[in-house]
């Protein structure tokens, strides 16, 4: 049997990378995240443009897109960093991701006092959750397990469909 060497997750997944992932639940909190993703290099910022604004189907794909990109098995463990008003909601979000069993936190901007507290408070959890995942070793496994991801070079609209 063919393997290789990956980071085997708690939902059966295995990644060939271990992100400890910064997700914004909504555009307003992308400054937050980025002082975060400066105090704390090694985590990855996921940065969207998109905010309150969302309503009906738009909502629940948008909500379940967030989700599923933090369920990614190249992700080890996620904060989700919110406002505090908005639609989409950081707990929310971090409930979908926690049925994955990854390690996961949330923070609201607002109920920190501002941007400046929740950046400090928010690198403190990406240093610890950094330090849980680095423990995590890569174990062989089988390439039945192996998902890739293909990305749309953006040439027309086929593209995505060629590849």
């Amino acid at each position: 049997m063919r393997t290789f060497m990956g980071y085997a997750r708690p939902d059966g997944s295995v990644g060939v990378r271990n992100h400890v992932v910064l997700l914004p639940s909504v555009a307003c909190a992308n400054g937050v995240v980025a002082a975060i993703a400066r105090a704390v290099p090694d985590a990855v910022p996921l940065y969207h443009g998109h905010g309150c604004g969302r309503a009906g189907a738009d909502l629940m794909l948008h909500q379940r897109t967030l989700v599923n990109i933090a369920k990614n098995p190249n992700v080890a463990a996620v904060l989700v960093v919110g406002l505090g008003c908005e639609v989409i909601r950081a707990e929310g979000l971090a409930l979908a991701i926690s049925l994955s069993k990854k390690p996961v936190e949330h923070l609201y901007i607002q109920n920190e006092g501002g941007s400046r507290r929740a950046a400090a408070k928010g690198a403190e959890i990406a240093r610890r959750l950094l330090a849980d995942a680095s423990k995590i070793e890569r174990s062989p496994s089988p390439l039945s397990v192996l998902r890739l991801g293909l990305e749309c070079g953006g040439s027309d609209a086929f593209s995505g469909i060629t590849a």
